[in-house]
């Protein structure tokens, strides 16, 4: 069609999925043209020639600011906040009548002959629904996801150059100066959401429902994917093209990881069309993926994410032209904000603070108690979590007469909430917070004898190694968790110490901001830690595969069962050696193998203890009776249920709470569960026992320490673990629990510090976990369990003992400094042996 050209919009490490779309699309369509819009600046050092396509830089379509712009935003905000600026572009300097924009991760089939056909009345606007059919299965993304992120997918949209549409891309332009972000609360969703007023701003905007066009993993369940004589087809329709959103380069075994409805397997033919691309884009961008991006810093000064946000808060409203320098954004990074007394902080360090819904809990900054402890927390472990250039720490000051309080210790988890306006003096802030903001603000305000780690850094070590962590330090989970553990345990005892993020997998979100943590990618340190399970091995293996000489490579697994599986031994091939959480787990590893396999556990928190009345607080959120001795077990559907024995726990509480009648559980559960039907039965038989009290829901990390700290005791008759993380933590806050005596949580539970239950061992099922064939767990003695608890009940100061026992146990042996230097002397020992 004359007038016709389609564009896409990358930065170079995004040069393989671009070149995958075009050369599919002139594939398909041999005379459509096609332009690559580059969110970045070429790096003459790369390879421009093997580019076929015309390449057209942001810095040369005319955004009035450009120079704000690229450090407002971040690489991915500044890619999607420049495309309605590049349609009008296109249309300015090439005399196009429409312009069709596809996403880079896309993939076309077949030529788009409905959109041609639509296309030849010359309407406003063409684009596409998410999804055409209510998704009401329970799995992600639902219907509610797609309500708040927008109704059309923004990986397509057809304009042409009318003036309705032109008026149209002019305001979208506007918005995307400074609207280009993720604020559901405003409304905003980058630019997607404001797609859902185009039907209301122009006068012709047709939805194209044909299901071949814009299949992705949100409508795939309506659009099953077959090949026949006819070629690919979708719903028994001819398939156009493929959003392939969420895919891995080099990694066939997630299918997306933005939703957890599909696995591989679950997407039929489809499959093979998978694969392929895979494949394509990971030859296609080999020579990109790596590529360093132009505008991560200003000068010699590193944008990193807070010092954008920063930028952002204070000018939000872009100027043009206006460009940033490098000491500009220094001074406005190191500028006094608030009250001097106790200690000076900056508008950097309340950036840090504002961001972390647990920084927030664990520093009143409306205090000096709070601001001295929050300076001393972002001088020694807030510089190693964030990365923190010195010079954004130097402004910070402490009273010179108030210098001698200890800091407490947040956990290291980051959930971004709302950006703090530094120009704002702190009280009338804090006035404006909710209260249940307050409420977490107050809770760790500093207590009398409360005992804690010391968290400045090691700086004797006379060897310090350079070791690269690969891992989910971006995703919402116990794996996530435990590299972000690790991480800063080696950075509390100053060893040279890099984050790779690796995308997560199988339904997990990558929704934790872990500021240090670069994307996953070659690295020249002399450790490579793998901290990934065996089955999850593979999203490393280019890594793993492509090993510089002398590189020591390491796996941390974990496993909860005796025997380890035979179809995981292979995973093991390019690793020296393996570090495990626990006992348990190195005598089910070394079985398998023939390398070293090391015991190195999870490092843990040993927070201060809240304030009366926030105890008080949680327990009124929660409508416990503040006279009531309260029991906490957590667990999570989505995993093995049957492993955590939430059967036998109800059962043990139920005799054990016959004649005390303000004996409590809570039980917190989260998930839709691997079985709907285990997952009602739990919660059937929960209901029909008095005193238990079921928490359905996902919390926040404040609200699950909240939960922590207001209950008396943890109990846990779980079949088997590997470790045992939730069981520590409760006892590093001076919880007493009983727990199985079998497994990891064997580390570190005895009789000195809780009340072991003994078991028998018990054949498990095909159902009760993956290769269970011919393994064993433990099934706890629930008469044992049930006096256990009565004991902690009727015994109030033995209960306080262990759980002021286990508090000092976790602090000595299992603090962020113990497992760090733990760390340092195994790393040690490779260069004795050498």
């Amino acid at each position: 069609m004359p007038g016709l050209a389609y564009f896409t919009i990358c930065s170079q490490n995004y040069l393989g999925y671009a070149l995958t779309l075009g050369r599919s699309l002139r594939e398909a369509d041999p005379d459509a043209t096609f332009f690559i819009g580059l969110a970045d600046e070429w790096d003459p050092a790369l390879p421009r020639e093997e580019v076929e396509f015309p390449v057209i830089e942001a810095r040369d379509i005319g955004l009035p600011t450009f120079d704000d712009m690229i450090v407002r935003y971040s690489i991915m905000e500044f890619n999607t906040a420049i495309k309605a600026r590049l349609f009008g572009h296109l249309f300015d300097a090439h005399g196009f009548d429409q312009l069709v924009y596809l996403d880079p991760d896309i993939k076309v089939i077949s030529e788009l002959k409905e959109l041609k056909a639509l296309l030849v009345d010359k309407p406003s606007a063409v684009l596409t629904p998410h999804s055409e059919a209510p998704l009401d299965d329970g799995k992600d993304p639902d219907d509610v996801r797609l309500l708040r992120t927008g109704v059309y997918n923004l990986g397509f949209a057809a304009f042409s150059n009318r003036p309705d549409s032109r008026a149209f891309l002019s305001w979208w332009e506007k918005r995307m100066e400074t609207d280009c972000r993720v604020a559901l609360a405003e409304g905003l969703f980058v630019d997607q959401k404001l797609m859902d007023l185009a039907p209301c701003y122009m006068d012709d905007v047709r939805i194209l429902r044909h299901p071949g066009y814009n299949l992705a993993y949100w409508n795939l369940i309506h659009r099953p994917v077959t090949h026949s004589h006819n070629g690919w087809l979708a719903d028994g329709q001819p398939l156009r093209f493929l959003h392939f959103s969420g895919v891995i380069p080099g990694n066939t075994t997630v299918y997306s990881k933005h939703q957890d409805r599909f696995l591989p397997e679950d997407i039929g033919e489809l499959n093979t069309l998978f694969v392929e691309y895979v494949n394509e884009i990971e030859t296609n961008g080999r020579a990109w993926k790596d590529a360093p991006y132009a505008y991560d810093q200003v000068g010699e000064l590193h944008l990193d994410i807070v010092l954008r946000r920063l930028y952002a808060c204070t000018f939000p409203t872009a100027m043009p032209n206006a460009r940033a320098d490098a000491q500009g954004l220094e001074r406005l990074a190191n500028e006094p904000v608030g009250e001097a007394t106790g200690a000076q902080l900056t508008r950097y360090a309340l950036e840090v603070w504002s961001a972390r819904d647990d920084l927030k809990a664990a520093f009143d900054i409306c205090t000096s108690n709070g601001r001295i402890n929050f300076a001393k927390w972002i001088l020694t472990s807030g510089k190693a979590e964030h990365a923190i250039n010195d010079r954004f720490l130097r402004a910070i000051r402490f009273h010179p007469q108030n210098t001698d309080a200890s800091p407490p210790t947040p956990h290291t988890t980051a959930h971004s909430t709302f950006f703090f306006r530094a120009t704002l003096p702190l009280r009338p802030i804090y006035r404006r917070m909710p209260g249940f903001v307050k409420s977490h603000l107050r809770r760790l305000v500093l207590g009398k004898g409360a005992k804690q780690r010391d968290i400045t850094p090691n700086h004797t070590i006379t060897r310090p190694k350079a070791i690269a962590i690969y891992g989910y330090f971006n995703t919402e989970s116990g794996v996530g968790e435990g590299a972000r553990r690790a991480y800063t345990a080696m950075k509390a005892v100053g060893i040279d110490t890099e984050a790779r993020a690796l995308p997560s997998g199988g339904g997990f979100q990558d929704c934790v901001t872990f500021s240090p943590a670069r994307r996953g990618g070659p690295t020249n340190a002399r450790f490579r830690l793998f901290h990934v399970n065996a089955d999850q091995t593979a999203p490393g293996r280019n890594w793993l595969m492509h090993k510089p000489n002398g590189a020591v490579q390491i796996g941390y697994w974990a496993w909860e069962l005796a025997t380890f599986p035979k179809a995981w031994i292979k995973s093991a091939a390019h690793l020296d050696e393996i570090w495990v959480p626990s006992k348990f787990v190195e005598t089910s590893v070394k079985a398998a193998f023939d390398r070293p396999v090391v015991c190195i556990p999870h490092p843990i928190d040993v927070p201060l203890e809240p304030d009366a009345e926030s105890l008080m607080a949680t327990r009124r959120h929660w409508k416990i009776s503040q006279s009531a001795f309260v029991l906490l077990n957590t667990f999570d559907f989505n995993s093995f249920v049957s492993r955590k024995n939430p059967f036998g726990l109800l059962e043990a509480f139920e005799r054990a709470r016959v004649g005390r009648e303000d004996l409590v559980l809570v039980l917190k559960v989260h998930g839709t569960g691997q079985s709907t039907e285990i997952r009602r039965n739990v919660l059937d038989r929960a209901a029909r026992i008095p005193g238990v009290l079921v928490v359905d829901q996902v919390l926040t990390r404040a609200d699950i320490d909240a939960l922590q700290w207001t209950c008396n005791a943890f109990v846990s008759l779980h079949r088997s673990e590997g470790f045992g993380l939730n069981i520590a933590e409760n006892m590093a806050k001076g919880k007493p629990v009983i727990t199985t005596d079998y497994s990891g949580p064997t580390d570190f539970v005895d009789g000195e510090v809780g009340i072991p239950v003994p078991y028998k061992l018990i054949g498990l099922t095909s159902e009760d976990y993956p290769f269970a064939e011919g393994q064993e767990w433990a099934d706890p003695d629930v008469e044992i369990a049930a006096e256990a608890i009565g004991k902690l009940y009727d015994d109030r100061d033995r209960a306080i003992q262990l759980g002021n026992a286990g508090r000092d146990r976790i602090a000595s042996q299992f603090s962020y400094d113990s497992v760090g230097n733990l760390i340092k002397k195994r790393l040690n020992e490779f260069e004795v042996r050498e």
